[in-house]
């Protein structure tokens, strides 16, 4: 059973404070939402040992729809969108990165229907804060408690530079770091 489905036909309903609800069955570890406009109604939902990525209708009866679901098998501490996902072209191309408590990176890859690609990656030797890939998609960057934080090229996912801090990052500081390079 998907941890966004529910029993209630609409997943998302109003309540007195002209708010929005969403039930989920499981506890959410991490969440991140698109802020590219070619994916811009896109969440991922990181549960313990899954993502899911669902489509967010604004339109009434708003509803949350999960498209795809993806076995992550650690807990995921950090999520980022990659600006090239789009649900509306053809072909549909999805790509994000979770961040697992197990120090690694993942890439996960996929159409959405049929072909789906999964890309582990040896990062960092403590807990990572967080993950950004950059407007253009030529970097992705990871912040770690191991006072790193390390540049990846997209192209082929090999680490860049890595940059030595004197205390673990955030995403304030992985945006302090693209804009250094020009990226952001």
């Amino acid at each position: 059973m998907s941890p966004i489905e529910t029993t209630k036909p609409n997943l998302i309903n109003k309540d007195a404070n002209l708010s929005f609800v969403v039930e989920l069955s499981e506890q959410i570890s991490t969440i991140a939402f698109s802020n590219s406009e070619l994916s811009q109604d896109l969440i991922l939902i990181a549960f313990p040992r899954e993502i899911s990525v669902a489509q967010l209708d604004s339109q009434e009866p708003y509803e949350l729809k999960e498209l795809i679901k993806f076995n992550h098998g650690v807990q995921c501490t950090a999520l980022s969108l990659s600006p090239i996902t789009t649900i509306y072209g053809v072909p549909k191309i999805l790509v994000f990165c979770a961040a697992g408590n197990d120090f690694k990176l993942r890439i996960f890859e996929s159409d959405i229907s049929q072909k789906d690609t999964t890309k582990v990656i040896n990062a960092h030797s403590d807990y990572i804060n967080d993950v950004a890939f950059d407007p253009d998609n030529n970097y992705l960057v990871s912040a770690s408690d191991d006072n790193t934080a390390k540049l990846w090229s997209t192209e082929d996912y090999h680490c860049l530079y890595t940059f030595k801090l004197k205390s673990p990052v955030d995403l304030y500081t992985l945006n302090f770091y693209l804009r250094i390079l020009g990226t952001a």
